[in-house]
């Protein structure tokens, strides 16, 4: 087991790194200031959590996948890992990411002040980013997967989102939400090839038929 105050990765410009968990606790509490991320800048960042729980809950406390659009963010939780936000403040990104949930691993956002933030305000633009259920769970509590942190002009320029849901459970309080230009080009891709969607509260429409700055396109088989 260990305790730390952050974990980074992929900070300098063309670096790449790995995080490799496979059993044991990991506690880090670096707040809210932008001291943890799986991926900086124009860097490549793999956080692969297999075994094990890699604990980041608690008032405050951000899960960061990518600090930069220029950055690409790797994040997979199976095996039957944790991956415990709970309680705490943003799960959010900023750059291209592949957020992969597989066999039993959890990633749980359950209590936390702000959304699950799948990408949010860049300048960068045709930025993509995607959460990938092949089993498992994604708990995102009351708070809703979010598009966007910013209405004002310029942000999110051709902006992709991808859900997919192939097995396992996607639990969620809150429709999707955009916070996004109102005349922004993005993009919001949901496919259900398996799998349970679950609403932990009652939803008006988890995809609504309109949705400012985004078009959303859903497949279900």
């Amino acid at each position: 087991n260990m305790t730390l105050y952050a974990t980074n990765q992929g900070s300098v410009a063309g670096s790449a790194s790995a995080y490799n968990q496979t059993a044991g606790t990991v506690t880090v509490s670096p707040g809210a200031g932008g001291s943890q991320w799986v991926a900086g800048g124009y860097g490549y960042g793999y956080f692969n959590l297999t075994g094990g729980t890699y604990n980041i809950s608690g008032t405050g406390n951000r899960f960061t996948v990518s600090t930069s659009g220029n950055g690409v963010g790797v994040v997979n939780v199976g095996g039957n890992a944790i991956l415990d936000n709970t309680g705490a403040e943003w799960f959010l990104n900023y750059g291209h990411a592949s957020i992969n949930v597989t066999d039993t691993g959890l990633i749980d956002h359950t209590g936390s002040s702000s959304q699950f933030g799948l990408l949010l305000n860049i300048t960068v633009p045709n930025v993509t980013s995607a959460l990938n259920l092949a089993g498992g769970t994604v708990k995102t509590g009351d708070q809703a997967i979010r598009l966007g942190n910013s209405t004002s002009a310029g942000n999110n320029p051709g902006s992709q989102v991808f859900v997919n849901l192939a097995k396992g459970t996607l639990s969620t309080g809150a429709n999707i939400q955009t916070s996004l230009p109102a005349n922004a080009d993005a993009f919001i891709y949901f496919t259900g090839a398996g799998g349970t969607l679950k609403a932990s509260n009652n939803l008006t429409s988890f995809l609504p038929a309109a949705i400012q700055g985004a078009t959303i396109n859903a497949v279900l088989y």
